[in-house]
């Protein structure tokens, strides 16, 4: 695959997002963890409520130019300059991360496995997680179909 496939299956996973609602009040649009072909994972958000540009839930393609990074599965020195409290580093939000590193990020560990971060919305027994792009359950799918196939 060329860096721009790369890319474009990274923000097609990402833009599969379900419906968050903590408080009952609140609803928030959240993806999927990515996952790496080494194990490396990390949350990567772009939304209205997230430390992204745009802020906005409603981005086309997932075309953020920054975006949140959360609790990363270990600390990437890539994103050490951006970490949001310097003593938390796995439980830490990195702010405004260029999309450019979140692709040099997946890139040193060993890329974009598909197979495991799909795997983890087929096998997630939360009844507020969708199971796939079929399910219309409690969550939405900003027009992405037909991306389970492998």
């Amino acid at each position: 695959m060329t860096e721009k496939e790369d890319e474009k299956e990274l923000r097609t996973f990402l833009n599969i997002r379900y419906v968050k609602t903590p408080d009952k009040i609140r609803r928030g649009f959240c993806s999927f963890r990515v996952i790496c072909k080494d194990g490396f994972s990390m949350s990567v958000q772009g939304s209205n409520s997230a430390y992204s540009n745009p802020r906005s839930s409603y981005v086309k393609d997932f075309n953020y130019t920054e975006v949140e990074i959360g609790f990363p599965s270990e600390v990437d020195p890539l994103i050490v300059p951006f970490e949001e409290d310097p003593l938390e580093h796995s439980s830490c939000v990195f702010p405004y991360v260029p999309f450019s590193v979140v692709l040099k990020v997946v890139k040193k560990h060993g890329g974009f496995d598909a197979k495991a971060s799909y795997a983890q919305i087929n096998n997630n027994s939360d009844k507020d997680t969708p199971k796939g792009p079929e399910d219309k359950g409690p969550w939405m799918d900003l027009g992405v179909q037909d991306v389970l196939k492998f």
